[in-house]
């Protein structure tokens, strides 16, 4: 018998806790492996392809799950491919009130109506109903770098520059946002290891150049003054 896939629906939450996992950011190939080892699926399963390849199985379903999660606006991705969580995504996953199985079904129902809405207004115009999004990877020409959609006035520079240097933005944020930095840059693997406030290495990522590839360590300093 062979290996079974669970449906991209239900992976909804599980590329959505990736997400969070990998430091609120994460390259496509990082968000698979973070599913992978968190739904702890076996060789067998990850070797399957999705219609002879290249791509797996499981990769074509988590690219359905991050679609639609950011379709939900619960992540947000820029045109390098690297995906975040939203605050609407952070606070959807750490609000102490709800379970997963309560999380999971609001996904679905989340889903359920976005096809609903598809398809009514797909009738309207006497279309045939079909899904409201396509699980590619930016396809839509429109789609905007969200790192280029900012304000070319030096506006933007002064707010970036305050809330660096506000009180309420903590190291472990500042941390984060290395990171994410990094993950834009076309690093992989990108790791946080370092602890707010010591002196040391406070992560390491992997910088591909052609066949090779190079650890990078990196340090996240802010001082005051």
């Amino acid at each position: 018998m062979s290996a079974q896939i669970p449906k991209y629906s239900d992976l909804l939450l599980p590329t959505l806790r990736a997400v969070s996992e990998l430091g609120g950011s994460g390259s496509i190939s990082e968000i698979v492996a973070k599913v992978i080892k968190l739904e702890e699926f076996t060789e067998e399963q990850q070797d399957i392809l999705h219609n002879g390849g290249p791509e797996t199985k499981i990769g074509y379903r988590v690219a359905w799950a991050r679609t639609y999660l950011k379709f939900f606006g619960l992540l947000t991705n820029s045109a390098r491919g690297v995906w975040a969580i939203t605050e609407a995504g952070d606070q959807f996953l750490n609000d102490p009130t709800t379970s997963d199985d309560d999380r999971t079904a609001q996904l679905l129902r989340m889903k359920a109506e976005k096809l609903r809405e598809a398809a009514q207004e797909r009738a309207s115009r006497g279309a045939t109903p079909e899904p409201p999004v396509r699980p590619a990877e930016a396809e839509d020409a429109d789609e905007v770098d969200e790192l280029d959609a900012v304000d070319a006035s030096s506006s933007w520079k002064e707010r970036l520059i305050a809330t660096l240097t506000s009180e309420s933005f903590s190291p472990a944020q500042f941390e984060r946002l290395a990171q994410r930095l990094l993950r834009e840059a076309d690093f992989e693997s990108v790791t946080v290891t370092g602890r707010s406030g010591d002196q040391g290495i406070d992560g390491i990522g992997i910088y591909r150049l052609g066949l090779l590839s190079f650890p990078v360590y990196f340090q996240c300093k802010r001082y005051k003054g």
